[in-house]
């Protein structure tokens, strides 16, 4: 191994440096990088039997970050390769690619990465927009599956066979995951749904869906809830976190 690299260990992107050291130690730090460092001439055999041996404390401590970074309100993006940023709750680490042509994100799940592709010399506003951007697309391409699959049960237990959403709108927004229009039959959802768990965006859509049929929250409401949904309270509580 060089003297420097990233390694993957079931899943995990492990760094590995080699210095003057005797043993092989291993740091887990907030941000979820996995840092080993070894001696310098320890066989790839070793570095990989050592991560095994470990690997129950590095999932401990890699569970406990990830819950806290879910519980803080998101930092300022700063835009910077190493930066954490969160697609569907995991975490991913930025690259930001300075190059010619169509600015886009791609993701690396192997690694992993998200790697942000921008035109030389672009702006921490330009990149928050291409963010939002592409935010916003994961959220429009998840919702319309998870409407389909919420239409049929709630318009049984509602007995509405006409049930539907009329249209999805979707925007950034600071104080709300969700609103619904009853008049209109539209729901909005908020595009940052995207750095969160899956199972936000789909309590999102149900909860928003049964105010079509019960546009306030009462014992109705609570009830349509409970029956489709009977883990919704622990999901708010969770979000309610965040």
């Amino acid at each position: 191994m060089p003297v420097s690299q990233t390694i993957t260990h079931r899943g995990i992107p492990v760094e590995v440096s080699r210095r003057a050291v005797r043993v092989l130690r291993i740091t887990v730090y907030p941000d979820c990088r996995v840092v080993v460092v070894a001696p310098r001439y320890a066989q790839p055999k070793e570095i990989y039997a050592f991560l095994e041996a470990k690997f129950s404390w590095i999932e401990k401590h890699l569970t406990k970050y990830r819950e806290k970074a879910r519980q803080k309100p998101l930092a300022e993006n700063c835009f910077v390769n190493g930066e954490v940023y969160y697609v569907w709750g995991a975490p991913y680490r930025l690259e930001v690619i300075e190059r010619r042509g169509h600015p886009r994100i791609e993701m690396d799940a192997g690694d992993p990465l998200l790697i942000m592709y921008v035109r030389p010399g672009s702006t921490k506003v330009q990149k928050q927009a291409l963010l939002d951007k592409w935010r916003k697309q994961l959220v429009a391409d998840a919702a319309p599956a998870l409407i389909t699959r919420w239409q049929g049960p709630l318009a049984a237990a509602a007995k509405k066979p006409d049930l539907g959403v009329e249209k999805v709108y979707l925007q950034k927004m600071k104080t709300h995951w969700g609103s619904c229009n009853s008049g209109q039959r539209t729901i909005r959802l908020n595009t940052e749904l995207a750095a969160k768990p899956p199972e936000y965006l789909d309590y999102v859509v149900l909860h928003e869906m049964v105010h079509l049929i019960v546009p306030s929250h009462n014992q109705h409401f609570y009830r349509y809830m409970n029956k489709l949904m009977p883990q919704w309270k622990e999901i708010r509580k969770q979000m309610n976190k965040t």
